[in-house]
């Protein structure tokens, strides 16, 4: 079971936190795990104002990353990645990939995508949602069984014997963990090590305890494989009823401690992948996320996969991409080259977790300014807006996505990301349609998911590249 000698500081530690919790509520709104509010079952244009808040305070934490990193470059790489032989000798070319079942959370009143997922001996199931913006993997949890709310969480970590808290006395909390946000709360050595794990800003966070769990990896060949990873036990939440809807966070960005990167390193021969359904669908349509290989799976796509440098280490942990410029209807946009610079606070970034796209002012407004002239010279404009978008607009038939002029990234190397019409010009009504892409508040780019749906995504740690394909993804 759970290293027992800890029970009576976990126990102190986690009456403080709770404590802490319920008094800044009384400002914030904490949710207490134990109390979690219903999903809304809202209108899907309800639910895209909630992500869009979301977004946008995600958006002013990553302008915050971008402005605190120092660039690292692709020296990261060497220090953070196993040289070529040692993936190689590991994860051999006929080794079977991980993969998970992975859909859209639009079930859950959510704009995020989810796979289901096994943590602990015995397994315990969990639905968490895919975050390449995060390091830290948390589950709501429950450290024991007193109470009977506590039984009811999705993970209970004295059910497991591989769940081994974390001590805050250790170097793994006080040094690996800092950017985690491990909190210096640490009355005796063997106490655990507790954090306080902000999103979007300090407006939401996760409040709970570092420990190391099992995680079982599905494997393409029907066996199972382990991965002995850090987990957070989260056992409240702050500000936000976004976190309730699922069991947690699955963390891929670029960090060491994040599960993407120790599953790729460890059995994906530096790389994972994802294919994103229609933002709409059901649970019941699945696609994968793949660690290695996807040579089994069985996507069509179109046309040849293209790659693009992935900028590893250059903003925090997260991905980032050297964008070129944007073109509509083949016509380059005129953008100061700049927008697109990987500065301090600069540049482009792809991102699961954020639902819309986000383009710095100056590329936002050339953006718009050229497919609101298309659109409305066959659309009727919606006057009174559509919260949170700028520019909606009415249709009585059937839509035809030939009047919509095709947007396109172009990448610095040469590569062009396009995306389906659906992707930009997005449904909030049965008869209305906006263009889904926000107004950033800095200078910041990110390709939310919406834009990367119907698109196959392989991310390559190892070589620093960023493949991409059109894709049914079924």
């Amino acid at each position: 079971m759970v290293n027992s000698f800890h029970k009576t500081d976990t126990d102190m530690l986690r009456a403080v936190l709770l404590a802490l919790i319920f008094f800044v509520s009384e400002i914030n709104g904490a949710v207490a795990l134990d109390r979690a509010p219903a999903v809304d079952e809202g209108s899907y244009a309800a639910n895209l104002r909630v992500a869009a808040m979301k977004d946008q305070r995600r958006y002013e934490m990553m302008s915050r990353v971008a402005r605190q990193s120092r660039s690292r470059g692709r020296n990261d790489l060497e220090k953070k990645a196993m040289g070529r032989e040692e993936l190689i000798r590991i994860n051999p070319s006929n080794a079977p990939a991980v993969k998970f079942p992975m859909y859209a959370a639009a079930d859950f009143g959510l704009g995020e995508y989810m796979v289901d997922a096994e943590f602990g001996t015995p397994p315990q199931k969990v639905k968490l949602i895919v975050d390449t913006g995060s390091d830290l993997t948390w589950i709501k949890c429950a450290y024991n069984e007193k109470r009977e709310e506590e039984k009811q969480q999705p993970f209970v970590a004295q059910r497991s014997s591989t769940f081994k808290t974390i001590t805050c006395g250790s170097r793994v909390c006080m040094e690996e963990l800092a950017p985690l946000f491990s909190l210096d709360l640490c009355p005796g050595l063997s106490s655990p090590c507790m954090y306080n794990y902000s999103y979007h800003g300090d407006a939401i966070a996760a409040f709970g305890m570092f420990g190391k769990e099992v995680a079982r990896l599905p494997l393409t060949d029907g066996t199972q494989a382990t991965l002995l990873n850090v987990l957070g036990c989260t056992e409240a939440i702050l500000g936000s009823p976004i976190l309730q809807a699922g069991d947690g966070i699955l963390g891929l960005n670029f960090n060491m401690q994040s599960f993407g990167y120790r599953a790729a390193t460890k059995h994906g021969r530096g790389k994972f992948s994802y294919c994103l359904v229609d933002n709409l669908s059901s649970r019941n349509v699945t696609s994968y996320l793949v660690f290695g290989d996807r040579k089994q799976r069985r996507e069509k796509i179109a046309g040849k996969m293209r790659y693009t440098e992935l900028a590893l280490g250059v903003v925090g942990d997260l991905y980032a991409l050297n964008v070129k410029g944007i073109s509509i209807g083949r016509t380059m946009l005129r953008i100061p080259p700049d927008v697109w610079e990987l500065s301090e606070e600069g540049g482009a970034l792809i991102d699961s977790g954020t639902t819309l796209t986000l383009l710095a002012p100056q590329a936002y407004d050339a953006v718009t300014e050229v497919l609101v002239a298309a659109l409305s010279r066959h659309l009727e404009k919606v006057e009174e807006g559509i919260e949170p978008f700028e520019y909606c607009y009415h249709y009585s038939a059937k839509f035809d996505q030939s009047l919509v002029p095709r947007l396109e990234f172009h990448f610095k190397d040469g590569a062009r990301f396009k995306p389906h019409v659906k992707s930009y010009i997005i449904d909030v009504r049965p008869d209305t349609k906006c263009i889904g892409i926000l107004k950033g508040s800095g200078s910041l780019t990110i390709f939310g998911n919406i834009m990367q749906q119907n698109y196959l995504w392989e991310y390559d740690l190892f070589s620093g590249r960023l493949g991409f394909a059109p894709s049914t993804c079924i």
